[in-house]
């Protein structure tokens, strides 16, 4: 049986200026094409064109180009590269773009960086926080509620004549005087600085807690930044050695699902590095040597956390991360904050009246801390 196979004819160029692609028709036998061309079995149903890379019909190697009705039915070519092939000519065989597209689709997608790999639940900038109050109480509730009367706090600021404790002389002011607000409120943060000595004494970060005392003082509200606590996290993390070490936890997690073969982390194993995470100890300052270097006091535990993979450099069966921490905690007290052990120390009591007494009601404050560590592993 003859079949007319049909090639592209591009304009009304002469023949003799035609390139192998702009061949005129050719007629010639579907047998013969079977021998000469290829050995597959082509399946006609259908129009389609032969490209020849030579200027001669027995030339070889053909690309074969489609022009099958596609959207509907299989492609008849086996090898075609259009790619819609599903097996109706030669069931055994497969496209090279057909495998291609195969190979994509098998590809994880590379997760992009940088990333947020983990959150805590309680949010980054949160001013509606119970610690984050002021200027909420009224003396009758700072008495009755939380037993702060001028025998509890050394001092009677909350009283109506605003007369206030000397801790220095360890008396009080005359019996006939009577301070300003600011006069009271200038003493009681004198005190509160004074006391905070008994809990940073030594180390470089000693005096943080009296500026962040002086900040309060201000008044503004506005997040307080150093860059001595950036270096005591950056640290806290560093030199955490524990199982439960979120750095260490990081570290692990990369090494058992980077693809190594594309050189990536992917996409889809993103969770299982927030899950990780989730169970180790995330940074804090509760070592004795913070109870006394002032760090305790200042910050100890935080408020909200996030950790950002920043970038992931791989190589050959070794890969270099940077892990970037965003921490935040509040310098300010809630009614559970002053429990009963706690009220017994007369700084606390001080900061608790400065904060939420109505008639003082100095504003808390976000205390942030930043830092990124660069980390090294290994393929498992």
């Amino acid at each position: 049986m003859v079949e007319t196979i049909i090639s592209r004819k591009l304009g009304d160029q002469d023949k003799a200026e035609q390139t192998p692609f702009e061949l005129e028709a050719v007629e010639t036998s579907m047998e013969a094409l079977f021998k000469e061309y290829t050995p597959k079995n082509i399946n006609t149903d259908g129009m389609f064109i032969l490209q020849l890379r030579n200027d001669k019909i027995v030339g070889t190697p053909i690309t074969q180009l489609c022009q099958y009705q596609t959207e509907t039915k299989s492609c008849p070519l086996s090898d075609c590269p259009c790619g819609h092939y599903k097996g109706n000519g030669n069931s055994g065989s497969t496209s090279a773009s057909t495998n291609q597209a195969q190979s994509q689709q098998t590809k994880p997608e590379p997760l992009k960086l940088p990333a947020l790999i983990y959150q805590t639940q309680r949010e980054m900038d949160d001013y509606d926080a119970r610690d984050m109050h002021h200027g909420d109480l009224s003396r009758q509730v700072l008495e009755e509620k939380f037993n702060l009367q001028q025998e509890a706090l050394g001092m009677n600021a909350i009283s109506t004549d605003l007369r206030v404790y000397d801790f220095e002389k360890n008396h009080f002011f005359g019996e006939n005087e009577k301070l300003t607000k600011d006069e009271v409120a200038n003493s009681l943060f004198d005190e509160f600085r004074f006391l905070a000595n008994v809990y940073s004494f030594h180390g470089e970060y000693k005096h943080v807690i009296k500026q962040m005392i002086t900040h309060m003082q201000k008044n503004t509200g506005q997040p307080f930044s150093s860059n001595l606590l950036d270096q005591a996290l950056h640290e806290q993390i560093e030199e955490d050695d524990s199982k439960n070490s979120s750095l260490e936890i990081i570290r692990s997690t990369l090494e058992s699902y980077i693809d190594w073969e594309n050189k990536s982390y992917p996409e889809s194993d993103k969770q299982r590095i927030e899950e990780a995470i989730r169970d180790t100890k995330l940074p804090r300052f509760d070592s004795w040597n913070d109870y006394t270097n002032g760090l305790v006091i200042s910050v100890h535990d935080s408020w909200a956390t996030h950790i950002t993979l920043q970038s992931l450099e791989i190589k050959d069966s070794e890969f270099t991360a940077v892990i970037h921490y965003q921490v935040q905690d509040h310098f300010g007290l809630d009614d559970g904050d002053l429990t009963s052990i706690v009220k017994q120390q007369r700084i606390f009591r001080i900061w608790f009246v400065l904060q939420r007494w109505e008639k003082l009601g100095f504003k808390p404050f976000i205390t942030e801390m930043n830092t990124s560590i660069k980390i090294k592993g290994i393929r498992k």
